[in-house]
């Protein structure tokens, strides 16, 4: 390799956390209808999901999805006698991500894996394709953030995977170049084709949805969603690390 590996950029959801979300269930939105009384806004729970779709698709009219949240939460807080702050969109997509969870838990390997890399002294960032509003909630309830130099969330710079600005955004926040870094991810347009698209290597967390065969290049390797797999591919980069306390 040309150049000394010194960071690596991950994808969220699915490589490093899961998230189960059901904003169907009634019982959603009758806490969500009690969520917005305490801001003296009433609304039925069955008319709150109506209204909160009928702006939502009006907003993805002119806003590509993932894009359109703030602006939806904006238009909800909103009445004749008062504008939200920003600070009480935040406090209210909170409060809708919260009662909208029904599962979330980072993998097994997550935290060994981000020890053993910041043991090595590697940069670490977070570019993930989300609504920041909600994804932030999610890292601070996992409580990931201090394992990262950066976190790029596409809503809140205006790029999406797989476009070269995110990329590159990340990069420019931990200052090293493409060539000096690699990205895992278990999506393989967005993460992997691009990532290599702007000169990184990538490493594609196979969860089972594609076949092994034939995948692996001078800029890729397939790993297993498992701490050894990951630790092996790494290393094969270029970024020796061992796992804390000799986890497996």
């Amino acid at each position: 390799m040309s150049s000394t590996i010194s960071a690596v950029l991950f994808d969220l959801y699915k490589t490093l956390a899961d998230v189960t979300i059901n904003e169907d269930k009634p019982l959603f939105w009758e806490n969500i209808s009690g969520v917005l009384r305490t801001w003296n806004i009433t609304f039925a729970p069955d008319d709150l999901r109506q209204k909160f779709e009928l702006i939502r698709d009006d907003e993805r009219k002119t806003h590509a999805d993932g894009f359109v949240i703030e602006s939806v939460f904006r238009h909800l807080l909103t009445t004749p006698s008062h504008i939200p702050t920003h600070d009480q969109i935040d406090q209210f997509a909170r409060s809708f991500r919260c009662a909208s969870i029904e599962q979330l838990a980072i993998r097994e390997y997550t935290m060994p894996l981000l020890q053993s890399l910041r043991t090595a002294g590697c940069r670490i960032a977070l570019v993930s394709n989300t609504e920041a509003l909600l994804t932030l909630y999610d890292l601070d309830h996992l409580r990931l953030p201090q394992y990262f130099d950066a976190v790029v969330i596409s809503s809140a710079i205006g790029y999406k995977k797989p476009d070269a600005h995110i990329f590159e955004y990340a990069l420019n926040r931990l200052g090293v170049t493409a060539n000096e870094a690699i990205f895992v991810g278990d999506n393989f347009h967005e993460d992997v084709e691009g990532a290599i698209a702007v000169g990184m290597r990538a490493i594609f967390v196979n969860n089972g949805l594609m076949p092994l065969q034939d995948l692996d290049s001078d800029q890729m390797i397939v790993a297993q969603p498992q701490l050894a797999s990951l630790l092996s591919s790494l290393a094969v980069m270029g970024i020796a690390c061992d796992a804390p306390g000799g986890i497996k």
